[in-house]
């Protein structure tokens, strides 16, 4: 007999944690079943249930998005099996061909793990619509975490470097100047602005404001709106949990466009911009907003 944990993370920086819901002594198969069976019945503090959503990312991982009359709530939920116990007795060390000597604590040499589905798949977007009108503000695809793809399990906070590529097409934006921000749920700031300009992303690196204490590397495209790629550092937390990272507009007087020619030039991020993460959203940009999804586990 195997011995396996199943656990839930909350999609939540507010309640990152995670719970276990169940330690068994069985083989893959039930454990596989009592998983299943975790996945349609958890409800993580949802009270009257009214609608279940189940994503699988692998036979062992499943994010579950639990909607409540007046709640909401999402979940990882995965199962894993004990590779490794140093408390073993010296006869249970002896008997494994791969322990060291008697009484010794035995070393774990982890199997490759397999790669996550990502959240965007090849060919979806996030989009961000233009609220009023019948039109969008930008898109965002092919979303990688430290140059893997937008799931990333990891040890301990830290920075990590976002990237992705941005059509910003908005004709119903004037001649606004328009940020994209980025950020981690939960809280009331984003952490970076990563593209700057008027209606239409690509083009030629311009200059916003000139002569002001505003003035601000920025696009402007005068043909048709182009994918540019752009990037960013997001910093999550020591604490273990699941940090989601989501993308959002402002209208601030400046911001930075993060692309490979951009970098070039210095530029210093707007705090303004970055105020804007709860503007009309009093709990910031939510799930649909979301690119990315960074891990931390214990």
């Amino acid at each position: 007999m195997s011995r396996w944990i199943i656990v839930a993370t909350a999609v939540d920086a507010e309640s990152a944690g995670v719970r276990t819901l169940a330690d068994l002594e069985c083989d893959e198969k039930e454990a596989a079943e009592e998983l299943l069976d975790m996945v349609n019945t958890y409800e993580g503090g949802v009270s009257e249930v009214a609608r279940r959503e189940v994503f699988a990312f692998t036979e062992r991982s499943y994010l579950v998005r639990i909607s409540g009359h007046k709640s909401q709530a999402e979940h990882f939920i995965r199962m894993a099996e004990l590779v490794s116990d140093t408390d073993r007795s010296p006869e249970e060390t002896a008997a494994s061909p791969e322990a060291g000597s008697p009484g010794s604590a035995p070393w774990f040499a982890p199997a490759p793990v397999a790669d996550v589905e990502p959240l965007l798949p090849a060919g979806l977007e996030m989009v961000e619509p233009y609220g009023g009108g019948t039109g969008f503000r930008f898109k965002i695809r092919n979303v990688t975490i430290d140059g893997h793809d937008d799931v990333a399990f990891v040890r301990g906070g830290g920075s990590h470097e976002v990237r992705f590529d941005l059509l910003h097409d908005c004709s119903e934006c004037g001649n606004a100047i328009n940020q994209v921000i980025v950020g981690l749920a939960g809280e009331d700031r984003a952490q970076a602005s990563v593209w700057n300009g008027k209606q239409r992303s690509g083009g030629e690196l311009k200059v916003v404001n000139p002569g002001t204490s505003v003035a601000a590397a920025a696009e402007d495209n005068p043909g048709p709106a182009e994918w540019v790629n752009v990037s960013c550092d997001i910093v999550v937390p020591d604490e273990p949990g699941t940090y989601s990272i989501r993308a959002r507009y402002s209208q601030a007087y400046q911001g930075r466009v993060m692309t490979a020619e951009g970098r070039e030039v210095p530029q210093s991020e707007s705090q303004d911009a970055l105020g804007w993460w709860k503007v009309d959203r009093p709990d910031g940009p939510g799930p649909e907003s979301t690119i990315g999804t960074i891990v931390v586990e214990p």
